[in-house]
């Protein structure tokens, strides 16, 4: 497991309206194109990086409590979450912003050590 490149998954997901389109279309899919990326990659640039099932998964359900538990940066992870479920699934920010603080509440403060 890596915060590394879980990061750069989110980041890469949220850095343009493409890539945003293209997770929330097919979010296993998408998963598959960025592990065979990460597979066939002798470097993780620009996009591919090894991720646990365990990390595939979270991303895919889109479960925020347990991404911030395994170390995602707290700000890339609430852009992330909120590309995800504001702007592309019309979520208003009100009840997005309720769960996402109910979801990483539990988990406590970020541990930042490497």
């Amino acid at each position: 497991m890596s915060r590394f490149d879980l990061n750069k998954f989110m980041m890469f997901v949220d850095g343009t309206t493409e890539s945003l389109e293209d997770f929330c279309g097919d979010r296993v899919g998408f998963m598959e194109r960025w592990t065979r990326a990460a597979d066939e990659s002798l470097r993780p640039v620009p996009n591919g990086g090894p991720l646990s099932e365990m990390e595939q998964a979270a991303l895919i359900g889109l479960d925020v409590g347990a991404l911030y538990e395994m170390g995602s940066h707290p700000y890339i992870l609430l852009h992330f979450a909120r590309a995800v479920e504001v702007d592309f699934n019309g979520i208003p920010f009100p009840e997005f912003d309720r769960a996402y603080k109910v979801a990483v509440t539990p988990h406590g403060y970020p541990n930042f050590a490497t």
